[in-house]
């Protein structure tokens, strides 16, 4: 069995890719969590489009949650997003393979995206010779998959100016990394 990794991303200082990694058995909880703060109608928590008011309650629900969170960061340096996406993403997949088994990332969409996330993590995939199988993943909408909200949720909370948030998920930050943007093997276009 796999071990599920939920992954967004957030530019603000610099291009942030979040990770929440689900302890096994943990997804129902945690769904049923996430479901408290779901207002009616609404399929998926984005941060960004949430009230003040409910900001506050959304992050007390998630710090409590049964997942811990590993932040990839690449600073502004003038790099192609698409390069510092592709730089993250490997090392979240290197160090997942590391740590676990089996890993199954489930990447929030970004059609503009998806081309470069298949790139980098084929290659990662192709670093593992005959133990490939290891490394699976998907790219989902939240409004399908309403744990790609974690991630969404923790790194709004990383990158906000009022630091307060950031404190109360502190402790599910069990990985920061610094990584510099990698040149792509396929030319990228600056946006």
């Amino acid at each position: 069995m796999a071990i599920r990794i939920y992954v967004d991303e957030t530019q603000h200082k610099g291009y942030v890719v979040v990770a929440s990694v689900v302890k096994p058995g943990a997804e129902r909880r945690i769904l049923s969590s996430l479901r408290s703060v779901i207002l009616k109608g609404q399929s998926h928590i984005h941060m960004r489009s949430e009230r003040p008011s409910r900001r506050s309650r959304i992050v007390g629900v998630v710090a409590h949650l049964e997942c811990e969170a590993w932040v990839y960061w690449a600073p502004k340096d003038g790099s192609p997003v698409a390069e510092a996406r592709m730089s993250c993403l490997a090392a979240l997949a290197r160090d997942c393979l590391a740590s676990f088994g089996r890993v199954e990332l489930v990447i929030e969409e970004d059609n503009s995206m998806r081309k470069w996330d298949n790139q980098v993590l084929t290659i990662v995939k192709a670093e593992l010779g005959e133990e490939r199988d290891r490394l699976v993943w998907s790219h989902a909408k939240p409004s399908m998959r309403p744990l790609l909200s974690v991630p969404d949720i923790i790194g709004w909370c990383y990158q906000a100016s009022d630091r307060n948030y950031f404190g109360r998920i502190q402790g599910m930050v069990k990985r920061r990394e610094e990584v510099a943007a990698i040149e792509s093997p396929v030319r990228v276009r600056k946006r």
